[in-house]
């Protein structure tokens, strides 16, 4: 058959691990254009946006009892747990399922930088706290 024009974008290459210290190959990953660039940002740059991003996936994830919570810390009802799914049901009934929502994009400017920057520091200590720790294991 004709060769498929979209073959480029669908093909896959090995790409060496990085930081894994002995080459590992993980398997074929998907080529692309962000992908190539995000490769090609700094390893800093990388865990500072793997960072934010799985900040900003963990409180999306949350937000619908986020929400929920916050209601009840504006009003006088008292919280029972067993009347969270009607509460929920009663925000997606009046004001539609996106209600469970609201407020998170003003979360998520908040959550990107801190939970991007966490996640950095985080990786930048682990690598430089335990490769004195394997240095001076190895230099006796």
């Amino acid at each position: 058959g004709a060769p498929n024009p979209r073959a480029r974008d669908m093909t896959t290459r090995r790409v060496p691990r990085d930081g894994g210290g002995d080459g590992a190959d993980p398997g074929p990953r998907p080529d692309g254009p962000l992908l190539g660039l995000v490769r090609s940002l700094p390893k800093e740059a990388r865990n500072l946006l793997a960072g934010g991003l799985a900040g900003m996936l963990a409180k999306s994830s949350v937000a619908p009892v986020d929400r929920i919570k916050i209601l009840y810390q504006v009003t006088s009802a008292t919280f029972h747990l067993r009347d969270v799914p009607r509460v929920a049901l009663s925000i997606v009934e009046r004001e539609g399922p996106s209600a469970l929502w609201k407020g998170n994009t003003a979360t998520m400017i908040r959550v990107f930088p801190y939970s991007g920057i966490q996640f950095m520091v985080f990786d930048y200590c682990k690598v430089h706290f335990l490769g004195e720790k394997a240095k001076r294991r190895r230099d006796g």
